[in-house]
This record gives C-alpha cells, sequence and structure tokens, in this order.
C-alpha cells in the first residue's frame, strides 16, 4: 500500500502492517480520549450520556484490535476514521457555552455542519471503500486478510462500523428534527450554582458525585 499520499484504496484501509508510526501514534491518543470520556461520563452525572457511551464501545475494541492484535487490521482505516470526530469539539464547546447563549448558538450552528459532512458523509464514504471486502474473490480476500484471526478482527470491526452508521444516523434526524422546529437556540438549564463546579487546569469541571 502506498502511504506517501492520502490513499483510500481498499488495500491501503486494511494492510496496517507496514502504516507509518505516526498512525499508530495517533490512533492511541484517540484510544486515551475514549477511556478519559468513558471514566468522567461514568462519575459525572451532568455529562452522562447513555449512547456517547455506546458508542465509545463501539469503537474503542476496533482501535484496540488494529493497535495490538497481530496483522494490525485495518489500522489506517481506524486513522482516516478519525475524521469523523471534527464534530467533537464543537459538542463541547456547545456544553461550556450553555450560559452564553449567542456563542452556544454558534457552535450549535458548526457542530450540526460538521457533524453531517464529517461523519454521514465522509464516514459513510469510507465505510463503503471497507465494505468492498464482500464483493472480493477468495484469491483477493486471502492476500488482504490472510490468516482466519485477521478476516475474524476484520468482520467484528465491520459490523462494529455498521452500528456506528445507524447510531450517526439517528443522531442526524435528532439534529434535523431540532432544526427544523424552528426554536431559537440557546444554552440548557443554567440554574445550577457556581459551588456546584469545579475549576480545574482552567477548566470548569461539574463537582457531582459519583454515579452509584
Amino acid at each position: 500500500a502506498n502511504y506517501s499520499v492520502l490513499d483510500f484504496s481498499l488495500e491501503a484501509l486494511l494492510v496496517g502492517r507496514e502504516a507509518p508510526l505516526f498512525f499508530s501514534v495517533i490512533t492511541t491518543f484517540s484510544a486515551g480520549y475514549f477511556l478519559e470520556d468513558i471514566f468522567v461520563m461514568w462519575n459525572f452525572d451532568e455529562v452522562y450520556d447513555g449512547l456517547a457511551m455506546f458508542h465509545h464501545f463501539l469503537i474503542l475494541p476496533s482501535f484496540l484490535m488494529g493497535l495490538f492484535l497481530p496483522g494490525s487490521v485495518a489500522l489506517p482505516f481506524h486513522f482516516f476514521f478519525l475524521l469523523e470526530e471534527l464534530s467533537t469539539p464543537f459538542l463541547n464547546m456547545k456544553w461550556f457555552w450553555r450560559e452564553s447563549p449567542r456563542e452556544h448558538q454558534l457552535a450549535s450552528v458548526c457542530f450540526a455542519v460538521f457533524f453531517l459532512l464529517s461523519r454521514m458523509v465522509y464516514g459513510t464514504w469510507l465505510f463503503s471503500i471497507a465494505s468492498r471486502v464482500w464483493f472480493l474473490d477468495s484469491a483477493e480476500l486471502h492476500s488482504l486478510l490472510p490468516t482466519a484471526s485477521m478476516h475474524a478482527q476484520f468482520v467484528w470491526q465491520w459490523v462494529m462500523c455498521l452500528v456506528s452508521r445507524v447510531l450517526n444516523l439517528y443522531w442526524t434526524v435528532l439534529i434535523i428534527r431540532k432544526a427544523v422546529g424552528g426554536k431559537a437556540t440557546r444554552g440548557p438549564n443554567t440554574n445550577l450554582k457556581k459551588q456546584n463546579y469545579l475549576m480545574k487546569n482552567g477548566v470548569y469541571l461539574p463537582r457531582f458525585p459519583k454515579k452509584k
């Protein structure tokens, strides 16, 4: 596979054995982010989101497979797949700007645009490339995934990615319904008192009891 350019061929996406080191480094940092986000959501009721937790448990095992199991199946796919997270910074901005209606509205619009482009357009296109595996003959399939273990890894990751497509479609419907609703965008409930927040590293984190 040719990794000197943005190669989105099926071979380049699935064969991770010769992928450059920074593919693994960035994917590892991203896996750490998912772990940290799971920890924060589990321990703070204010930011807990069951669907986001479900999403993380879909994606994280696939990342770990590509990083640590023999063959590094789909590691390049995981690296390029991270562009789906372009909407995430704006989601975080919405939370931090929940008491500022104008900024919250701007972050909401940016989140919706980047979500639709990165997840529904780009992510679905990338997934469609990986799905071409099912149309290969046995010889071509064996050249890409020569062992039963590598084949099983791909099947697991493909199914998890398919479920994530359905989840993103559900979120897209919610975003469109909210946009079509015509209601003015404003921050969520801000009745919580400031003493419920803890300043840490220049960022306010919720001071809530741990989930039981």
